[in-house]
């Protein structure tokens, strides 16, 4: 279509979708290994829920009666599918609700590994998923790419609006690009939903406990892994876009 239109046309100025460009440029940016694992827990999360009416209701019953004691923010009580035709919007939606509903989570799990009446396989599955989704990692982890993926989800959207000009475009561009510099500069543990995450980390004896769920090696080391992870994508995203 692209060679036929510019053989009759030659005046014809051709580009790709910007939004779809930025999608990919996200795709191919987000390749650390902390984005792929955390990727992978919003998978497994959505797929356990999606097509478990039963489970559904009791992980809703859990939500409703842990709004009581914890400071639950946000809507809704599933995990949120991750991929989708707006993915980058789609992955921060699941990463919001992760962090979140966490504690949710991992509680209504830990009653399904406990529980005699599901297939020893499956606890064992489920027990599994338990020992990678405790890891302090998954947690701030996904925090910090709530914030990371604000500005380009944003971006999307905007792109993606019905009334869209030239000039209103490039004010998001540069909006977003100047958002991204600005994380790029500051500590990633300083980011707004890291930050919020962080101060409800509470300590109950030995153990660091978030939303009722200890978090295994919530040590510096592992804070400043995640830090590098999420500012080595923001850099290789910033590099993406430049050159698209």
């Amino acid at each position: 279509m692209k060679g036929k239109l510019q053989k009759h046309l030659p005046w014809l100025y051709w580009t790709w979708c910007y939004a779809h460009r930025l999608e990919l440029a996200c795709k191919d940016a987000f390749s650390s290994q902390l984005f792929k694992d955390i990727a992978e827990v919003l998978l497994r999360l959505y797929y356990l829920y999606a097509k478990s009416p039963k489970k559904s209701r009791e992980l809703a019953n859990i939500v409703e009666d842990l709004k009581e004691v914890w400071e639950l923010s946000g809507s809704g009580d599933l995990p949120v599918r991750s991929e989708g035709s707006r993915r980058i919007n789609h992955k921060r939606k699941a990463l919001q609700r992760l962090v979140d509903r966490y504690g949710a989570f991992l509680n209504h799990v830990t009653t399904l590994a406990d529980d005699r009446s599901i297939k020893r396989t499956d606890r064992a599955r489920l027990k599994g998923y338990l020992k990678q989704w405790k890891q302090s990692k998954v947690l701030i982890g996904a925090a910090m790419y709530v914030d990371v993926l604000k500005a380009p989800a944003l971006l999307s959207l905007s792109l993606q609006g019905e009334k869209l000009d030239i000039v209103l475009g490039i004010q998001h561009l540069l909006k977003s690009s100047k958002s991204l510099k600005k994380m790029a500069a500051q500590d990633p543990l300083l980011w707004p939903t890291v930050k919020l995450v962080r101060d409800r980390v509470k300590d109950e004896g030995e153990d660091k406990v978030y939303q009722g769920a200890v978090l295994n090696n919530y040590t510096p080391e592992t804070l400043k892994t995640c830090a590098a992870h999420a500012l080595a994508d923001i850099k290789w995203l910033e590099e993406r876009c430049e050159h698209d």
